[in-house]
């Protein structure tokens, strides 16, 4: 039984004004589109939501993943989101991935749906328990049967991927760096995730990282200095912390130095590294 479709949910553009929203909205769904070209993927841009239609579902989600701005990504098995149908379409899914785990069943549906979330989740967990006699735990379950419902379609999925988060990236300024460690790498992963464009100066190993989160990709300048200049860059970011500031580097480039990881000690910036997958 194969996946066809993807939900996209994004966290903090909830946070911006109706305009900004939508033009932070509409440069998520553009970044999207670039990271899945590779694959026969259709948008559709629900209520606090982004649908990915794909006949490759876990590795679209696998790809979203690293799109900054998405907060969570679930591959998902669509169908109509008339009560019957769905309830069909979850037993088929159920008898297929669920297994002899316990299970609960959480939903969620537009506003306009006949059927509350809370009746929706106990209906469907009765025609699970009645139908394969899984053990409900509303506490621990071991797998979580997720229902989305908007409009005419709804969404069945049963594993969510957690994602990089942030702010679409190309939202904000660009700043510049040479990247020439870990830390300079992870330092520009940080202002990336906060919707900058990062103008590189630096080595292949950590373009090629930092490429897996920019869209489109980067390409390298030869120096610092042309990187400020031919990117647009209003400020540089190094990955400097408390134990190794320069505090002459202000003067040097022109414009401001953002130094992202000031405030983390060597566990702090150990712990950022692995989370950010660089």
């Amino acid at each position: 039984m194969t996946s066809d479709s993807v939900i996209v949910r994004y966290g903090e553009i909830f946070l911006k004004s109706p305009y900004v929203r939508g033009a932070f909205t509409a440069r998520l769904v553009s970044n999207i589109r670039e990271k899945t070209k590779r694959h026969d993927v259709k948008v559709h841009v629900g209520r606090h939501r982004i649908f990915l239609k794909t006949y490759n579902a876990d590795a679209v989600a696998d790809e979203v993943s690293s799109v900054f701005g998405v907060k969570s990504a679930s591959p998902s098995y669509s169908t109509d989101s008339d009560f019957e149908m769905l309830s069909k379409k979850v037993i088929e899914v159920c008898e297929k991935l669920l297994g002899a785990n316990s299970f609960a069943v959480r939903a969620r549906r537009s506003s306009d749906y006949i059927i509350k979330s809370q009746e929706l989740e106990r209906r469907l967990g009765a025609l699970i328990v009645e139908r394969f006699g899984n053990r409900v735990d509303l506490t621990k379950p071991d797998m979580t049967v997720g229902v989305e419902i908007q409009g005419d379609n709804a969404y069945v999925f049963l594993k969510t991927l957690q994602c990089v988060g942030g702010l679409p990236y190309g939202t904000q300024a660009a700043v510049a760096a040479h990247v020439a460690s870990r830390n300079d790498a992870l330092a520009c992963w940080m202002m990336m995730r906060r919707g900058c464009t990062l103008a590189y100066a630096g080595g292949v190993e950590y373009l090629e990282k930092l490429n897996d989160f920019a869209t489109p990709k980067m390409k390298a300048y030869e120096s610092l200095d042309e990187a400020v200049k031919l990117g647009g860059a209003h400020a540089v970011v190094v990955g400097e912390t408390f134990e190794n500031i320069d505090y002459t580097r202000e003067r040097s480039y022109g414009v401001p130095v953002f130094r992202p990881l000031l405030a983390l000690d060597k566990v702090g910036v150990e712990r950022l590294m692995a989370s950010s997958k660089l």
